[in-house]
């Protein structure tokens, strides 16, 4: 028994000697890094305390899993760490924080601590210690199944490893897991507001783009700006919510095609709005975008660097000449504005890789890398966003100085045209005047004085040598001469008599049916208060040819009794009624000469001209007042 008891206190020191001894912890903690044993085999006993584990394999658990070929190489194994905890440090304080992806148990000095049942998730968590660590001697021993994935990317441009276990204390938590995480609270906060910076230009310059799509700047930036909010969202959100492996290997996987397509188009946002022609430089940042979205997923180990960083690094390159050589030509206003933009992200982009690399245990390295980072990335699209809002306040004011000029300009033809047309109208006013002056001048002094000769001549006939039949004859004729006579001068008196150019027209409506009514068998009556206002002088000559035409009608045709006249002022238009009690028009009276002279001077008053019968024959004719 005392042979047994020594063997192992022989077999704690040897391992308290190849143990990793921690006399401090630091505030972010302190990696176990070094000191890890691993073995394929699988057993019970490889958790306790006293089990030698001297001929196992040495290995860093926090390596990327796809270097670690002896952990793929098995379906499950062991991983032992021997480590010393100085006796000024108190153990009730200290929590182990790790990370991990696979299936696992983790046993602390033989006691099961933690175990991870689903090998598809990735696991970040801590464990508090004050039940599981002594002062001396510890051992953390994990039965560890690797994940299952055959194809592996990039854990959003950053490695993946098997396992990381960190110690520190437990008020400084927080900063345990943003070591192992790689992530901290601040950079997570800065990572939406970014994103909501990118979603608030993606509304922006989408729609802009799409109500003026001669600016295709804004359609390159709008979809920059959805990438690149897509980017960060994913980023953030995984690093949060997502576990499982499979989606976070893909979701990585998508970042980083997308990633070159931001890329894609940033650049021909800028070369689009600086109006840069398609040359060799154009060609070479095209190919960087598009070369670079292989390079993003193999080689694995340097896909950052090929696939992310030198083609960034060289977009950002080529636009600065670009924004230069536009500067230089002084033809574009925004050009050296994006200039210094374009600079301010190739010399924060190359710092913040910088420090990233060499910067990570600086005090300041949060605030120097996010400073960098979110400079660098919001620099272009800002002043590109600025510059768009500008341009298209410019061609927005011009488009409107052109409409104005434009309404003015047609005004001014309007106004033009319009007194062209008043003076062809009151030239053809004239020229109407004229002619029916020159008919009722002909009508009077030749067919008058025709028929006044042949009436004269047939008074000379002796009518008592004349028999019965004679007499019936002479009868007859010298009351035709007399009704031809007295139309003749109706209408030589009536087609364009004074009161209508003097007085208007309802004074010669209204003398007109009264010298009606005074020889005819039709009672004219009307109601012309519609007429109280003057109208225009070819409106007026217009309705009183029309009146003209329909009495002419009626007193030809309709064998009525009585004939109502009516003028009435509706809101914006002039409504004349002509209704008589007579018979009518037959279907080929209604097409005769007069009522189709009555339908052209309606269509050339824009009128409205509707016909029925009911006891007689109503007219209505709606004329527009202007």
């Amino acid at each position: 028994m005392k042979t047994l008891t020594l063997l192992i206190s022989l077999v704690l020191l040897i391992n308290a000697a190849f143990s990793q001894r921690i006399e401090k912890i630091p505030i972010s903690g302190i990696e176990l890094v070094q000191g890890w044993k691993w073995t394929p085999l699988d057993s019970a006993n490889f958790k306790e305390v006293s089990y030698n584990d001297k001929t196992w394999t040495s290995i860093h658990p926090s390596d990327d899993i796809t270097h670690l070929k002896v952990l793929n190489e098995s379906s499950v194994g062991w991983l032992r760490l021997s480590f010393t905890i100085s006796e000024n440090i108190a153990v009730q304080s200290l929590v182990i924080v790790y990370k991990q992806i696979g299936l696992s148990d983790v046993y602390i000095n033989g006691v099961l601590a933690k175990s991870i049942i689903d090998k598809s998730v990735q696991d970040i968590s801590g464990i508090p210690l004050s039940n599981y660590l002594v002062n001396g001697q510890n051992v953390i021993a994990i039965r560890y199944t690797p994940p299952k994935i055959s194809f592996w990317v990039r854990n959003f441009y950053k490695s993946n490893p098997a396992i990381k276990v960190l110690i520190c204390e437990v008020e400084n938590i927080s900063l345990g897991l943003e070591s192992v995480s790689l992530r901290s609270v601040e950079s997570q906060f800065s990572g939406y507001f970014k994103a909501g910076v990118f979603f608030m230009l993606t509304l922006f310059h989408l729609p802009l783009y799409f109500s003026h799509k001669k600016q295709k700047a804004n359609l390159y930036l709008g979809l920059y700006a959805l990438v690149t909010f897509l980017l960060l969202f994913i980023e953030n959100q995984s690093f949060l919510w997502v576990r499982n492996l499979s989606i976070r290997n893909m979701l990585s996987g998508l970042c980083m095609v997308l990633h070159p397509l931001a890329m894609l188009f940033g650049f021909l946002s800028i070369t689009n709005l600086v109006g840069f022609k398609k040359d060799g430089i154009f060609w070479l940042a095209l190919a960087t975008c598009l070369g670079s979205m292989p390079l993003m997923i193999r080689p694995y180990d340097n896909a950052v660097v090929y696939g992310l960083i030198i083609p960034t690094i060289v977009v950002g390159v080529l636009v600065v000449i670009i924004c230069w050589k536009k500067t230089i030509e002084g033809k574009q206003p925004y050009a050296f504005a994006l200039f210094l933009a374009s600079l301010i992200f190739v010399i924060n982009y190359s710092l913040y890789i910088l420090a990233i690399s060499y910067l990570s245990h600086w005090p300041s390295y949060k605030i120097i890398t996010e400073f960098t980072f979110s400079t660098s990335i919001l620099a272009i699209p800002l002043a590109l966003s600025y510059y768009l809002a500008k341009d298209f306040t410019i061609r927005e004011k011009i488009a409107e100085k052109n409409l104005s000029d434009f309404i003015r300009v047609s005004d001014e033809n309007k106004s033009i045209l319009l007194h062209k047309n008043e003076e062809l109208e009151a030239a053809l006013l004239e020229g109407q005047t004229t002619e029916r002056k020159r008919m009722a001048s002909d009508l009077h002094d030749n067919l008058g004085s025709t028929l006044s000769s042949l009436r004269w001549g047939l008074e000379s006939i002796d009518r008592n040598n004349l028999d019965k039949r004679e007499k019936e004859v002479y009868l007859y004729v010298q009351e035709t001469l007399d009704n031809a006579y007295n139309q003749v001068r109706f209408i030589s008196h009536n087609l364009l008599p004074d009161e209508l150019k003097k007085e208007g027209l309802k004074n010669a409506l209204s003398q007109l049916l009264a010298k009606l009514n005074k020889g005819n068998q039709i009672h004219f009556s009307s109601h012309l208060e519609g007429l109280n206002n003057l109208l225009n002088p070819k409106v007026e000559l217009e309705l009183y040819s029309i009146c003209l035409e329909l009495i002419n009608n009626v007193l030809k045709h309709s064998q009525a009794k009585n004939v109502t006249i009516s003028f009435e002022n509706e809101p914006n238009k002039l409504v004349f009624t002509f209704k008589d009690d007579g018979k009518g028009y037959s279907e080929t009276e209604t097409e005769g000469k007069g009522l189709k002279s009555i339908g052209e001077r309606i269509v050339a008053l824009n009128g409205v001209w509707t016909k029925e019968k009911d006891g007689g024959t109503i007219h209505r004719f709606e004329i527009p007042n202007n």
